[in-house]
This record gives structure tokens, C-alpha cells and sequence, in this order.
């Protein structure tokens, strides 16, 4: 069952965030980093694979280290596999991942650019 909050946690820190509010979560190495409308940001150690298990179907992986959330997509730009995010930040989308992407996007009747 999946809840409208995540619990995440740090070394200082455990964190009740609202999924709604998550743009995307990117990871290095073992470290997660969960970014957050009004420019904020979450550094936890929970890897990317136990993050995907507890977040709804709007969250896609886009590549191994970066998962969007497919509600604050603007656009795509296809011909250079990048997103574009509500809050104008561009990641890019890897070889493997763009139809699904496409395909996602086509479910939830988004209009994209070429």
C-alpha cells in the first residue's frame, strides 16, 4: 500500500515528506538525493531501489540514478532524451528509458515538445 508521505532518514534527520511535493529523487553511489518544490532538497542513505518500491505509479525511472515524478514534467525534449520539470530543471533520459517515458506520458494525456 502506498501512503501520501514518505519517511526518509539521515544521520541527523528523519523526514515525513509529501510525494506530491517530490519533483525527482536522484542517487550517487548509496546516497539518495530527494528534490522538493521551493527549491529544497533531502539528502538520505535509502538507495534508489527501496525508494521505487513505496512511491505510487506517477514516479518513473528515467535512467539507473534518477526518478521523476511524471506530474511536474512540462516537456520533453525527444530528439535530446531531457525532460524538462515545472521548475525548469532538464535531466536527462537514458536510451532504454525514453519509450516508457513516452508511453507514461501518452497514459496521462500529456502534450510534449519535439
Amino acid at each position: 500500500m502506498v501512503s501520501d508521505f514518505l519517511i526518509v532518514c539521515n544521520e541527523q534527520e528523519k523526514r515525513r515528506i509529501n510525494i506530491q511535493c517530490i519533483l525527482y529523487i536522484s542517487t550517487d553511489d548509496y546516497v539518495s538525493t530527494l528534490y522538493l518544490l521551493n527549491d529544497q532538497k533531502f539528502v538520505c542513505t535509502k538507495p534508489l531501489c527501496r525508494i521505487v518500491n513505496c512511491l505510487p505509479d506517477f514516479f518513473l525511472l528515467i535512467s539507473r540514478s534518477s526518478l521523476v515524478n511524471l506530474n511536474h514534467v512540462q516537456s520533453i525534449k525527444r530528439s535530446q532524451r531531457i525532460i524538462v520539470l515545472t521548475d525548469s530543471t532538464e535531466i536527462e533520459v537514458s536510451f532504454r528509458r525514453i519509450k516508457a517515458l513516452n508511453d507514461a506520458l501518452t497514459n496521462q494525456n500529456v502534450t510534449f515538445t519535439r
